[in-house]
C-alpha cells in the first residue's frame, strides 16, 4: 500500500512538472528572449562548447578520476540522473546566447547549478526578468527552498538573487570553486520565518 502511494505522489509530481512547463514554456523575456526547456544533454553540450566564453577567468583544478572508479561514479551518476532536473536555453530567435541547470537537491529543496549568458547579451535584465518567474514555478512544482552558489564578487548574479528575495546562508570554500556564497530562497512564509528567528 505503501508503494503504490508512493508511486502515486511520484506520478503526481511528474505530471505537474509535464502540465506547469507547458503553461509556462517558453518563458517570455524581454527583447524577444525566451528561455525554453530542453533535453540535459544538449544544454552539456552547449556548455562544454561555450563555458570558457561565458567564464573565461575561471578556474577549476581538474580531478582525473583514476579507471578503477570510473564505473562506481558512473553508478552513481546514473542514479542522480534520476531525480528532477531541468535544463534550459536562453535564446535569442533560434541562437542559443546562455543556459541555466539545476536539480531537486534534498525533500524540497531545488539547487541552482549553473547558469551563463555570452558577454554581448549581459546587462540587459534578462536574468533579472526570469528569476521571479521561475522561482514561481519551482514554487508551483512544490518545492520550499531554493538554494544556489556564487562567487562572492559575482555582484551580476548576487544582486538579481537577493533582490529576488534570497538571503544569504553561508560562505564556503570549496575544494574545486574557492569561496562561494550560498544563497537561500523560501518559497513559503512559515520556511521564512523558522529562517529570520534563527539569524536575528
Amino acid at each position: 500500500m505503501q508503494n503504490e502511494q508512493v508511486k502515486s505522489a511520484r506520478q503526481e509530481f511528474e505530471e505537474r512538472i509535464l502540465k506547469e512547463r507547458s503553461d509556462r514554456f517558453p518563458m517570455d523575456l524581454p527583447h524577444g528572449i525566451k528561455a525554453c526547456v530542453v533535453e540535459r544533454s544538449i544544454v552539456r553540450k552547449f556548455m562544454d562548447e561555450n563555458f570558457k566564453r561565458v567564464f573565461p577567468e575561471s578556474f577549476s583544478p581538474r580531478v582525473e578520476i583514476p579507471a578503477e572508479r570510473k564505473r562506481m561514479v558512473a553508478g552513481i551518476l546514473e542514479h542522480h540522473a534520476q531525480l528532477h532536473s531541468e535544463s534550459l536555453l536562453f535564446t535569442d530567435g533560434d541562437t542559443p546566447i546562455g543556459w541555466f541547470t539545476g536539480e531537486c537537491q534534498d525533500m524540497g529543496t531545488f539547487y541552482i547549478r549553473n547558469l551563463g549568458f555570452f558577454p554581448e547579451y549581459r546587462s540587459r535584465g534578462y536574468y533579472t526578468a526570469f528569476l521571479p518567474k521561475y522561482l514561481d514555478y519551482l514554487t508551483s512544482l512544490g518545492y520550499e527552498r531554493v538554494t544556489s552558489q556564487h562567487k562572492p564578487n559575482n555582484a551580476a548574479v548576487l544582486i538579481p538573487h537577493l533582490r529576488a528575495g534570497f538571503s544569504i546562508m553561508a560562505v564556503e570554500l570549496e575544494e574545486r570553486w574557492g569561496p562561494l556564497v550560498r544563497l537561500v530562497y523560501h518559497t513559503q512564509a512559515y520556511r521564512r520565518e523558522v529562517f529570520d528567528k534563527l539569524v536575528l
